[in-house]
């Protein structure tokens, strides 16, 4: 496992969306980002690469130890909901096709929201549309009003983005990103 040409699209799919939310910059001074489900750490990695300290959890442990060992990257194997982990540390939390998996998506918001910094923000991705119902691994669908009621629970600012790409079969998925900039405290959620 290494970075290569072959992971540029999955790459820059992912840091455009967290740099159109405006939480990175080109030239952002260096910031605390973790991501949730991060796979084998390709985008920490990256991220790292510029000067970021990055860390991530993934609960496949194979997964997450062959990301230790190729990339270097702080993976912590196992579900985000069960890591110590620090608050009001993390200037952004980010999570891609992950949130969809998870049984209680208030909970895991409200431990987004206790672990970023006062100008902390959270870009998620979500995948929506018909598409998806059959798939079995996902205990949780979302269209956008229930995407952003989520977000504007947690956050004072929110912003949901349409998506759409082909999959390795050419058919069209539909996906959304969640951005919320500045957490709630919890009493006002």
């Amino acid at each position: 496992m290494t970075y290569g040409p072959e992971w540029d699209g999955f790459i820059e799919a992912r840091t455009s969306i967290v740099k159109r939310s405006g939480l990175l910059a080109d030239d952002s001074p260096p910031l605390n980002i973790f991501e949730i489900g991060c796979a084998e750490g390709m985008i920490l990695h990256v991220l790292s690469k510029s000067g970021h300290d990055t860390s991530g959890c993934e609960m496949n442990p194979y997964v997450a130890q062959g990301g230790i060992d190729a990339l270097g990257v702080k993976i912590y194997p196992d579900q985000f909901e069960d890591i110590d982990l620090p608050k009001d540390h993390f200037d952004i939390i980010m999570s891609f096709h992950t949130l969809e998996h998870m049984c209680a998506p208030r909970e895991v918001f409200q431990r987004i929201n206790s672990l970023l910094s006062p100008t902390g923000g959270v870009v998620i991705e979500v995948p929506t549309g018909p598409e998806e119902y059959p798939n079995t691994d996902h205990v949780q669908f979302f269209e956008e009003d229930s995407l952003r009621l989520l977000i504007d629970t947690y956050f004072h600012e929110s912003e949901i983005i349409l998506n759409e790409y082909p999959n390795a079969k050419g058919v069209r998925i539909g996906s959304l990103y969640g951005i919320g900039r500045r957490p709630k405290s919890l009493s006002e959620t």
